[in-house]
């Protein structure tokens, strides 16, 4: 929809881009993400399907990135670091709970409300944006 419950916009698109250095126009949103989404690439609120789903993206991908590295860290010459790569166990286990958390918003038929929006406010923090 083109705006959410509390009336804001769900999707802001993206700023033509500005070569002048260090200039950013899309800079970052409270309560958005930034991705590319079924609108385009733009700010998608929280509390759109569209979020979720770029979110989701992200934490996957951290996710893979954790295996990878776990699974390097089983070749003999890394064996000394191996109980550093055992705090990523936890990590891992929480971003692929998070995973589930999204993906049941998802199928949600309308927001969960204030507690989804504190929720994906957690997501957006491991999701690095």
């Amino acid at each position: 929809s083109d705006t959410t419950l509390s009336g804001e916009p769900g999707f802001i698109p993206l700023e033509p881009i500005n070569n002048a250095k260090g200039a950013n126009n899309n800079e970052r949103k409270e309560n958005y993400v930034f991705g590319d989404g079924s609108m385009g690439i733009g700010h998608y609120h929280i509390h759109t399907k569209d979020a979720y789903e770029i979110i989701c993206k992200r934490l996957e991908s951290q996710v893979e990135s954790i295996r990878k590295l776990l699974c390097i860290l089983l070749i003999p010459p890394f064996f000394i670091v191996l109980p550093w790569g055992c705090c990523l166990v936890p990590k891992q286990r929480k971003l692929k709970e998070m995973i589930i958390g999204i993906k049941k918003q998802m199928e949600a038929p309308a927001p969960i409300g204030h507690h989804a929006a504190l929720e994906s406010a957690t997501f957006l923090r491991y999701a690095n944006y």
